[in-house]
């Protein structure tokens, strides 16, 4: 649902202000989402069940289907592709699928294993593969060209990685609360609402201020300067982007968490080797973030498309007074 949301909401704003401040809001609110999500979260955990969790995502749909009807004025539908491409859908969920698989059971089986080895490689294949099968499609799931939009690839890099460091914060930061601090489900929920005041006031903690202007200034960037029939490919790679980023990001540092932890444990040093491996996480989560900021330099339109000047008609121009002669 949310790149079919964004790409309405780029196409019904058109203008460069308008479009830019519905952007800001879309960014804003998904941050505002994402921190109070966790508190909503601890909240079920502790109460009816984690389990609530997914049930809870049926009403909220039919709420936004009612909107949707109400809200948003019909279209009507455009040309149908020639054919769904399947190899490309194939390949691609194959390749990420076994890629976060592989490296999530690394630190397990062990990097230097043939298992892992392989794991790795046979993703990098599919990849590769997935690559090769849109360069040739004649409708390809994902069109390379679209790269060619200044900043986009910029922007969904910026995601993918901030998002990486920003989800795997929250983690390790929950698993901390609770398995060191020994704070319960809606206690840590509880502690990330500063970080949702602070995403609406944009002031109070660091954490805040980088997740609210990361998804405001990375959503404007990915849309500027797109055309209105690639709107929706255009948000797609841009949630792709933060679902992978996510995905990704989870599986490395919870590696990289996990082999710290267990180093320290063989060493018969208990006493900090949980707290030892989040540190870990952390300091990684960090380079990640520092590495995102380096490459969002490198985006020129993270303020959106310049408002569009009126036109001046033959009329208004006959009213403008002629330059007085010179003496």
């Amino acid at each position: 649902m949310a790149p079919a949301g964004l790409s309405i909401l780029t196409t019904s704003f058109r203008s460069g202000d308008d479009r830019s401040r519905a952007l800001g809001v879309w960014g804003a609110i998904s941050g505002l989402a994402a921190a109070a999500g966790v508190f909503l979260g601890g909240v079920l955990s502790q109460g009816p069940g984690w389990r609530w969790v997914l049930f809870v995502n049926l009403p909220v749909c039919a709420l936004i289907l009612f909107g949707a009807f109400r809200l948003v004025p019909g279209a009507r539908p455009g040309a149908r592709p020639a054919g769904f491409d399947v190899p490309g859908a194939v390949l691609a969920t194959g390749g990420m699928l076994l890629l976060i698989y592989g490296l999530v059971r690394a630190p397990e089986q062990g990097w230097g294993s043939a298992r892992t080895i392989g794991e790795l490689a046979s993703a990098g294949v599919l990849l590769a593969a997935f690559t090769a099968t849109e360069l040739r499609h004649r409708d390809p799931l994902f069109p390379f060209s679209i790269l060619r939009v200044k900043g986009l690839a910029a922007a969904d890099a910026v995601q993918m990685i901030a998002f990486a460091a920003f989800v795997s914060v929250f983690c390790f930061l929950t698993l901390y609360m609770q398995n060191v601090i020994g704070f319960s489900p809606i206690r840590s929920g509880s502690a990330y609402l500063p970080v949702t005041a602070g995403i609406v006031v944009a002031a109070g903690m660091i954490m805040a201020i980088g997740i609210g202007a990361v998804l405001v200034a990375v959503t404007t960037a990915a849309n500027a300067g797109v055309p209105a029939d690639q709107a929706g490919l255009a948000a797609g790679l841009l949630n792709a982007s933060q679902q992978l980023g996510t995905a990704l990001g989870l599986a490395i540092f919870s590696a990289i968490a996990t082999a710290r932890t267990a180093t320290l444990l063989s060493a018969r040093t208990p006493q900090h080797a949980l707290t030892a491996g989040f540190r870990r996480a952390f300091l990684v989560c960090a380079i990640f973030l520092i590495a995102a900021a380096l490459i969002a330099l490198r985006a020129t339109n993270s303020r959106g498309e310049p408002a569009a000047r009126p036109a001046v008609t033959p009329a208004a121009r006959e009213q403008v007074p002629a330059p007085e002669p010179a003496d």
